[in-house]
């Protein structure tokens, strides 16, 4: 449908213009600050559905929802380091996670800080959707 896809072509170029516009506040490189989100794998089920946003202050929110799961709704906030192109996220209860920040996305990285392999490795991916606040 003709009408449909240019409706996605709106959105997308929409969305571009948006994170071209992230670049635009200097207080912090735009790479790492704004809302990230996409399906992270789960074991136990069709996967987790992740959000993160990084803020200014160098706090964070994080809300994971496991898909398909009863009470499988976990939010959570902290704070956040960066050190060269990885981000520590330090929740204020529980474990420490590490992601890589790439072009207009991080990728989640294993406990030693090194990418995820295999068949499943781009399934860490959560992509920019929102610029900082």
């Amino acid at each position: 449908d003709p009408e449909m896809s240019r409706g996605l072509g709106d959105v997308y170029k929409r969305q571009v213009l948006m994170l071209a516009g992230c670049a635009a506040n200097q207080n912090m490189p735009a790479e790492y600050c704004g809302t990230f989100k996409g399906t992270l794998p789960a074991a136990s089920g069709p996967g987790i559905e992740t959000t993160i946003q990084l803020n200014r202050d160098y706090s964070f929110l994080e809300q994971d929802v496991y898909i398909g799961e009863k009470d499988g709704i976990f939010n959570s906030q902290g704070s956040y380091m960066v050190n060269g192109d990885i981000i520590t996220l330090k929740p204020a209860n529980g474990e420490v996670s590490y992601y890589r920040v790439e072009k207009d996305q991080l990728r989640r990285l294993d406990m030693m800080k090194r990418p995820i392999t295999g068949v499943l490795a781009n399934n860490y991916i959560l992509k920019k959707t929102a610029c900082c606040r």
